[in-house]
Formats: C-alpha cells, sequence, structure tokens
C-alpha cells in the first residue's frame, strides 16, 4: 500500500471543532516550532495544575472524545488549537479532558516512536489497539453522520505502513475502516514565522531552525529521564505514568 492507493486531502487549516466528541480526535500534531510553546509553560505549573483540574471536572471526569470513565487519576489534560499553516499561527482554545488510548491516538508520532523505542507500555499490542480505537470512532461517526463531511486521520498513521512490524496490521486497519486521510505541511520553509496565540497575545517560536529544535528535544528527554528516576509529576490528576514517561521526541508536524 502506498499514498497513491489512499485517499488524502490536502489542508493549509486545522479549525478547532466548537463542540467535544468524536471530531476532537482529527487534531494534527502540534507544528514543530511550538512545541517548546505549550499553553501548560507559559500559564506556568500553579495555573496549568488549576486549569486542568477544573477541566476535569467540568467534563464530569469522563474521556469528551469517546466518553469513557477512566480510574482516577488516568484522564488527560489535551489543549485544542486551530492551526493555520498558511499564516503559522497555532491559536489556543481551551483544554479538554479525554483518555490514555485517545490522548495517544492524537499524539500519533509519539505513539510509533515510543514504539520503536521499544518503551515497555507502548508495545506491538497496545499501539494496534489505539490506533483501532480511534479508527472505529472515525468511522462510526461517519456512518452516523452521513450528510456531513467524513472526519479523517491525518497521514502521520501512514508512516507505520514503514515500520516492518506493524505495516501489514496497519494495512488491515485501514481497509477494515475504510480509513481517509488529511494532509498538512510538515516543515515549514521559515521557522520564525510561527507563533503561538493565546488570550489575543502572540508568542513566538524559541527555535531558529530544525537543528535547534532536535537539540532541544534530546535535552527535554534527558530531563524526561530524571524526573521519571525521580518521581516527580505524579498525582491524582498528572495521568499516572503517562506523564512520568513523557517524551518530547515526537515526530515532526
Amino acid at each position: 500500500m502506498t499514498k497513491d492507493d489512499l485517499d488524502i486531502l490536502k489542508v493549509t487549516k486545522w479549525e478547532c471543532p466548537s463542540a467535544t466528541g468524536v471530531p476532537l480526535i482529527t487534531m494534527p500534531n502540534v507544528p514543530t516550532p511550538l512545541h517548546g510553546l505549550p499553553p501548560r509553560k507559559i500559564m506556568g505549573k500553579t495555573a496549568w495544575d488549576r486549569a486542568r483540574k477544573m477541566c476535569y471536572f467540568k467534563a464530569n471526569y469522563k474521556c469528551e472524545i469517546c466518553g469513557c470513565d477512566p480510574a482516577k487519576g488516568n484522564l488527560h489534560a489535551h489543549e485544542l488549537y486551530t492551526i493555520d499553516y498558511l499564516e503559522g499561527t497555532s491559536t489556543f482554545n481551551r483544554c479538554i479532558a479525554i483518555c490514555k488510548e485517545d490522548h495517544d491516538f492524537i499524539h500519533s508520532g509519539r505513539l510509533v516512536t515510543l514504539f520503536k523505542e521499544g518503551n515497555m507500555l507502548y508495545q506491538k499490542k497496545y499501539v494496534l489497539r489505539v490506533v483501532e480505537k480511534g479508527f472505529k470512532l472515525i468511522s462510526d461517526y461517519n456512518k452516523a453522520h452521513p450528510n456531513e463531511e467524513p472526519l479523517r486521520a491525518f497521514d502521520t498513521f501512514l508512516d507505520y505502513l514503514r515500520v516492518p512490524e506493524l505495516a501489514e496490521e496497519m494495512e488491515h486497519l485501514i481497509n477494515k475502516y475504510d480509513m481517509k486521510f488529511y494532509s498538512s505541511p510538515k516543515r515549514p520553509a521559515r521557522w520564525d514565522k510561527w507563533r503561538l496565540v493565546w488570550n489575543g497575545k502572540e508568542y513566538k517560536t524559541p527555535y531558529k531552525d530544525h537543528k535547534e529544535w532536535e537539540e532541544a528535544m534530546k535535552d527535554a528527554a534527558k530531563n524526561d529521564v530524571i524526573r521519571q528516576a525521580g518521581g516527580s509529576n505524579s498525582g491524582p490528576f498528572s495521568g499516572g505514568v503517562y506523564d512520568e514517561l513523557r517524551k518530547l521526541l515526537e515526530q515532526s508536524a
């Protein structure tokens, strides 16, 4: 199976849906230049902890995508953006409460990276379960809304076809759910044009180019290992193991 065999729609903007539900699972990865500018970093730990706990409360501690009811400590806060690739802006909209599997589906680049690195919590069975759940949610939604433009997954999942251990099963899942895909620009020609927009204020990318980003991601990954060894960032609302093993070496978006 190649990209020529698939239905791929090129997009230059992803509009954040106003409602909760399955359409939120189609969000693309954050553009590479903005990996160092999450709102949680700008607002600070205290304000972020308050915001995410309020997010969980408002969602009645249920996943706002699939509706499941994770055990306490296993709910995650995910930041939503409207991303304009032509303007180079990622506008923070709000955060939502989601389960671990839906969060891993959205972070598709991170998911396959952890698998290839041999992370014991991201083995083949789990990765395929996450992908199939997401594909099924999208497929079921499309069947229930035949008069709407069909939802698609982002083409980061097509990278899985180049992973020998996953290729056969991924091709099967794509065919099983008749999955269609979005495609967006992968790397901007000009890093300095990218900015995060939040509360009407713009924050420029902290990286001048892809090489500087790579170095920053390596340092961040080392710090994650240190935090994991020290047992930090854990708590009743932290997402437990997910936060402890979080890595920032995501696939370029």
